[in-house]
């Protein structure tokens, strides 16, 4: 297969030797202070500007991404790690849904780590590009609806909390789901 394939099969380790497994299992603040683990977890087919060692997504991967049960079930995983790191929950949507819910719509709320993790994308800061790279991984395995609503839950929840979202992340957030 490929490594991005095996990564996510559960075979294959990153450049560190760290499984997903492994990744998913951190807590919070190592998952903010590790910058080198996103791009394994959310690969895009452009070569990263922070970790040479990280895998591209071909085309070919894309195909025999959401093929596996095993993928897929590790992407919700990977997902609904990511997310719980922003302190948002998926309540509803494409790995927790019911049978006849569409696969690529999703529903979001503020999670129980909101208050505490806010800041990742309230404020511009690296998490901006992680949440880009985000999106647009999702876009590319074909989860676009997916990736629009969770943008616009975020676009919701600032004006909630009135936050005005920075300008140039948010210019970023919308490319990555046009995309």
């Amino acid at each position: 297969m490929s490594t991005i394939i095996d990564f996510y099969d559960g075979v294959g380790t990153d450049s560190e030797g760290r499984t997903l497994e492994y990744i998913l299992s951190q807590n919070l603040e190592w998952m903010e202070y590790n910058h080198d683990f996103i791009q394994w977890v959310f690969p895009l087919k452009k070569p990263s500007n922070f970790n040479a060692d990280a895998p591209l997504l071909t085309d070919e991967d894309i195909k025999l991404f959401m093929k596996s049960s095993t993928r897929v079930d590790n992407l919700m995983s990977a997902v609904t790690k990511f997310l719980y790191f922003l302190g948002i929950e998926q309540t509803l949507g494409p790995y927790n849904r019911p049978s006849k819910t569409p696969l690529d719509k999703a529903y979001f709320a503020e999670g129980r780590t909101f208050d505490k993790q806010k800041y990742t994308w309230f404020e511009f800061n690296h998490n901006s590009l992680r949440i880009t790279r985000l999106l647009k991984f999702m876009v590319l395995l074909g989860l676009n609806q997916f990736a629009a609503d969770l943008l616009e839950f975020m676009k919701q929840t600032a004006d909630q909390h009135k936050v005005k979202l920075n300008e140039t992340a948010l210019s970023y957030w919308e490319k990555a789901v046009k995309a």
